[in-house]
């Protein structure tokens, strides 16, 4: 098949599904389908800091295309907002244009509702199929995120991402909580596909090594000996509930012996900054976001990694950083709803322990019985936890659902 990627973001630009989406591409064209991606310059947060990328090349064989938009610095919400627009329009343009060299187009949820909302019209206009990768659920997450309210409105935007749904070839979310949301609005199973992101691993991002630097560690403790390090990794933002770690990090400041590490960027990073304190610097790190391969690193020498949201995130989401700390041989921290398909996998497979979300004396007692338990010696076998991860989230587990599934609608395609 030819098939068409499209994403805002692409490598090298920083989020973690930028170097997924090249993946991805990699292992479908290692398959014989011809792949092309369509996406932008890395913009995001500012965190990419190499040469200017190609506006066209060939990486793996696939054939990317990036659009210039207007530059984003800070705050500059207007920019953000206006280049999400520019970036639709440039993906229908394209679709319109040149729709015809495509077999199929694998569409994300950025901008949320209105990215499928786009695609559908555009490539029922080309006779076209698209696959909608649901990385959130929209509008539900805005709701969950207390960005949009209960009404008419919400209505609205749900009833036009149900008509991108039932008209997709395929709908493919991360998690059977996801999958019930879906299910929720009334909407048929048919189409409805769980195919989690796979891990990641250092080689798979092949930057220069002048362009990244060693992460900074925390120090080691009073008596010398290496601290309990609590990791979160990923964006310091309004749905992952940060407050109540911090919170949990005030509660045990008086043991010098765990630190709190917070490595990202995000629109609460100034707030949880604010809000520890004292404690930065000392029992609570704040590190700019780093690539894949030195929060690799990082993650490796971490003994528990945090992954929170805020209560009702987990249905219209699911936080793939979970994986990256299981292949990094981390235990997890997840601070989710105990009836949440990630809480029951942390606890099934015994690889760290679960709280429930806005309980941070809840955070505070998991922190304390993994130290507790590093004390006493307890176990921390780092390759079993890798086991589970390459297990249930390896890339040949991952990329072999993709094959399936792009296999059953060129066969559909066939018929």
């Amino acid at each position: 098949m030819n098939i068409l990627l499209v994403h805002r973001y692409f490598w090298p630009d920083a989020p973690t599904y930028a170097l997924l989406l090249r993946l991805l591409g990699r292992h479908l064209r290692a398959e014989g389908h011809a792949v092309s991606v369509l996406s932008t310059q890395p913009s995001y947060n500012g965190a990419y800091r190499g040469p200017r990328p190609p506006r066209r090349e060939c990486l793996d064989g696939v054939d990317v295309h990036r659009l210039a938009l207007l530059p984003e610095h800070g705050r500059a919400r207007v920019a953000r907002v206006l280049n999400a627009g520019l970036f639709l329009l440039a993906v229908a343009a394209h679709i319109l244009v040149r729709g015809g060299h495509y077999d199929v187009v694998v569409v994300s949820t950025l901008p949320p509702v209105a990215m499928g909302a786009a695609i559908r019209v555009v490539t029922g206009m080309r006779g076209l199929g698209y696959v909608y990768h649901c990385l959130d659920i929209h509008p539900e997450a805005a709701v969950e995120g207390g960005l949009l309210p209960e009404g008419t409105r919400l209505r609205a935007l749900r009833g036009i991402d149900r008509r991108t749904c039932e008209r997709a070839r395929a709908v493919v979310v991360l998690s059977e909580d996801m999958r019930r949301t879906l299910l929720a609005r009334g909407g048929a199973a048919r189409n409805i596909h769980v195919i989690n992101n796979p891990v990641a691993h250092e080689a798979d991002d092949p930057r220069p090594a002048e362009e990244t630097g060693e992460p900074v560690p925390p120090g080691p403790c009073p008596d010398g000996a290496d601290p309990l390090v609590v990791l979160f990794a990923g964006n310091l933002g309004r749905f992952q509930g940060l407050e109540h770690v911090v919170d949990a990090a005030g509660t045990l400041a008086h043991r010098r012996d765990i630190r709190f590490v917070f490595l990202g960027a995000g629109k609460a990073r100034e707030d949880l900054e604010r809000r520890a304190g004292a404690l930065v610097g000392r029992t609570v790190v704040f590190l700019d976001h780093r690539p894949v391969t030195e929060a690799s690193r990082l993650m490796r020498r971490a003994d528990l990694g945090i992954v929170s949201l805020r209560p009702g995130v987990i249905h219209v989401a699911f936080p793939s950083k979970s994986m990256q700390y299981l292949q990094a041989g981390c235990r997890v921290l997840a601070v989710v709803e105990p009836d949440s398909e990630l809480s029951r996998f942390v606890h099934a497979e015994r690889v760290g322990r679960t709280v429930a979300p806005g309980d941070p004396a809840g955070i505070a007692r998991a922190v304390l019985a993994e130290a507790d338990r590093r004390a006493a010696g307890g176990p921390h076998d780092r390759e079993a936890v890798r086991a589970v991860a390459a297990a249930h989230f390896g890339q040949k587990v991952i990329f072999g659902r993709w094959s399936r599934l792009i296999g059953d609608l060129q066969r559909q395609g066939a018929a």
